[in-house]
């Protein structure tokens, strides 16, 4: 038994409201409010609402649902999820129900997981083998629909494990700070993001190398050709 929770993105570690926000994509919805949640932007990019359930999720530790009551199956593990830019979710935090009250659930006390053990490149598809339409939680009391024998909470604790430790193939290495892993909906790895601010000027160097390699099997030109070439252009 367990339960998903898909909350916005939240710079301040869910303890407070985000700060120097406007230009960053992930508050996209916050800033040009295609989701009403409440959020004023100062000219600085700085969130002055006041209504935003995130600025206090690791510190009162509750979520509202705003279409009636939780049932009787808000109880088990949950796991903190938000969307990324590319539509994935991201896997940020784990806490267990404490209690409920009407349309409230809270939580046992919990900090979010850092930002290197996050779990990236999830898809609402994998998880829950359905979109995600509306509504911000789902539960997870039913068995896996690609692995009968676990459930969907097994599959997601298993996928923090392996974050844990390197993810698959790279147990017990430290993942890299600013290098993200795009996986498919079997967790396959199929490309890789790259921060060029923590990594821009190895990549131009990695980059030539791909542009040399892309060329070896191109004609070899003569020098006498290239020489009038160059004598042309000037």
């Amino acid at each position: 038994m367990g339960m998903i929770i898909r909350v916005a993105s939240n710079n301040q570690n869910w303890m407070d409201k985000c700060t120097d926000i406007s230009d960053d994509p992930r508050f996209n919805k916050c800033i040009t409010n295609i989701v009403d949640v409440g959020a004023k932007i100062d000219e600085l990019g700085n969130c002055k609402g006041e209504d935003c359930w995130e600025k206090t999720l690791c510190t009162e530790y509750f979520w509202v649902c705003t279409r009636g009551n939780f049932s009787k199956r808000a109880r088990g593990t949950v796991f903190f999820v938000f969307p990324d830019v590319d539509g994935s979710l991201v896997l940020w935090g784990k806490s267990k129900v404490k209690r409920v009250e009407g349309n409230k659930v809270y939580f046992e006390e919990f900090e979010p997981m850092s930002e290197e053990k996050w779990v990236k490149g999830l898809r609402a598809e994998e998880i829950l083998g359905v979109n995600w339409g509306n509504g911000t939680y789902r539960y997870l009391d039913k068995p896996h629909h690609q692995y009968p024998d676990k459930t969907k909470e097994d599959f997601l604790a298993e996928k923090i494990e392996n974050c844990k430790q390197g993810d698959s193939g790279m147990k017990g290495t430290t993942p890299l700070k600013g290098v993200q892993y795009l996986v498919d909906s079997s967790g396959k790895r199929t490309a890789v993001v790259i921060s060029l601010e923590e990594w821009g000027e190895i990549w131009e160097d990695f980059y030539d190398v791909l542009v040399s390699e892309s060329r070896k099997d191109e004609p070899a030109a003569a020098w006498e050709t290239l020489k009038e070439e160059y004598l042309w252009t000037k």
